[in-house]
């Protein structure tokens, strides 16, 4: 009941910054319907009706570790992580993040590409070869720690510490699409469309934490929403 009553108090806290994204949304779904783009009109209505019904953050993945050291591969989410939520209320592990300071920044030569590596390893963020210092972040994630991003995007791996004294416990909140088709139709697209999509999304979500649309509930929010919650039970 808390968890849910802090995801929907956050939902209701940062409402412009929805209310934002949605707008982008419509905005480029106009486009799409002016140059008669039928198949990106779609994508943006799964993606606008998604946020309009509040199914942002509806998914919702416990993630524990109690083991040793633990480094996950390097990989992109689907497009339910096209605005993701992440919170970790134990432990400590590592976020390592591939970015780029260029829009079309080419990804480092490699003379060794794919020769005696697994597919996939010429872009992964351990691969010290794929990136240059200034490529890679390292971001701790500890107890109260909390990101809202985009990791549809982006490469990323994610490393667990093994001299820990509690176990690692952390949710990771996206997209719930009610529709399973529509949700199989748009999580595995990595097309200009979804570029296109992806972008605004981006771009909206910048703007709105640049202007503090987007904060956290505070504690006296979150009781307050269990208690609606719990009512209208």
């Amino acid at each position: 009941g808390r968890i849910l009553a802090f995801l929907e108090a956050f939902r209701q806290v940062s409402g412009f910054a929805w209310a934002r994204i949605l707008q982008a949304l419509e905005g480029l779904g106009e486009k799409a319907a002016s140059e008669q783009r039928r198949d990106l009109q779609e994508i943006v209505e799964i993606f606008s009706r998604a946020v309009q019904e509040q199914s942002h953050f509806g998914g919702v993945e416990a993630q524990i570790w109690r083991g040793g050291h633990l480094v996950m591969d390097s990989h992109t989410d689907g497009a339910t992580a096209l605005l993701h939520l992440s919170l970790t209320l134990g432990g400590h592990r590592t976020l390592r993040v591939g970015h780029f300071k260029e829009r079309h920044s080419p990804y480092r030569p490699q003379d060794s590409r794919r020769r005696g590596k697994p597919p996939g390893d010429e872009v992964s963020v351990w691969n010290d070869a794929a990136y240059t210092e200034e490529e890679i972040w390292d971001i701790p994630q500890r107890k109260g720690s909390v990101y809202v991003t985009s990791p549809f995007c982006f490469e990323h791996g994610v490393k667990y510490e093994s001299n820990q004294s509690e176990p690692v416990f952390a949710l990771q909140c996206r997209f719930a699409f009610a529709n399973l088709s529509e949700a199989q139709l748009v999580n595995g697209q990595r097309t200009g469309n979804m570029r296109e999509v992806a972008e605004v999304v981006a771009n909206a979500l910048a703007t709105a934490m640049d202007r503090s649309e987007l904060r956290l509930p505070t504690l006296e929010e979150v009781k307050a929403v269990e208690e609606q919650l719990a009512i209208g039970e």
